[in-house]
C-alpha cells in the first residue's frame, strides 16, 4: 500500500474540487500513468442527477484525451465523506475495464476508506462485455 500512499493523497486534495450540492458526498480520484503523470478528477453532480460524472471518470477520460498513447498503471479513489471503502459504481468499473482492453493491460484500483484494498480490473469486472467476442 506505501506505493500508492502519494496516488490516494493526490486523489483525497481532488476530492476539495468536488461539486455535490445534491448528495454532500465528495470523492477524488487520481491516475497514474505510465509516463509518471498523475491526473485527478472530482465527482461533478448536475440536477438533472443521470447527468452527473464520477471523480474516476472525470480522472480516466481526461487522462486518455490529454495522453492517448499512456497505458494507465492505477487509479486510486478517495472520499473525505466516508470512512467506508470507496469502490467504483458499475459504470465506472465498466469505463476502467474499456480502458484496460484498449491498453492491453490490467491496472490497479485502489479503494480507501478505514483500510485500503488494491483490485485489478478484471478483479473489478469479472466476464465483462467485449465488443466482438
Amino acid at each position: 500500500m506505501e506505493r500508492y500512499k502519494y496516488l490516494l493523497e493526490a486523489a483525497r486534495t481532488a476530492a476539495e474540487a468536488a461539486y455535490c450540492p445534491y448528495s454532500k458526498f465528495r470523492v477524488g480520484a487520481a491516475v497514474l500513468l505510465d509516463n509518471d503523470v498523475v491526473i485527478t478528477g472530482s465527482n461533478q453532480e448536475n440536477a438533472s442527477y443521470s447527468l452527473t460524472i464520477c471523480a474516476e471518470r472525470v480522472a480516466l477520460n481526461y487522462a486518455k484525451s490529454q495522453y492517448p498513447t499512456a497505458n494507465v498503471l492505477a487509479i486510486a479513489i478517495a472520499s473525505p465523506s466516508t470512512e467506508k471503502l470507496v469502490s467504483p459504481c458499475g459504470a465506472c468499473r465498466t469505463v476502467m475495464t474499456e480502458v484496460a482492453m484498449r491498453q492491453g493491460i490490467d491496472f490497479t484500483v485502489v479503494m480507501s476508506g478505514s483500510e485500503i484494498v488494491t483490485k485489478t480490473t478484471s478483479e473489478l469486472m469479472p466476464l465483462a462485455f467485449e465488443l466482438g467476442r
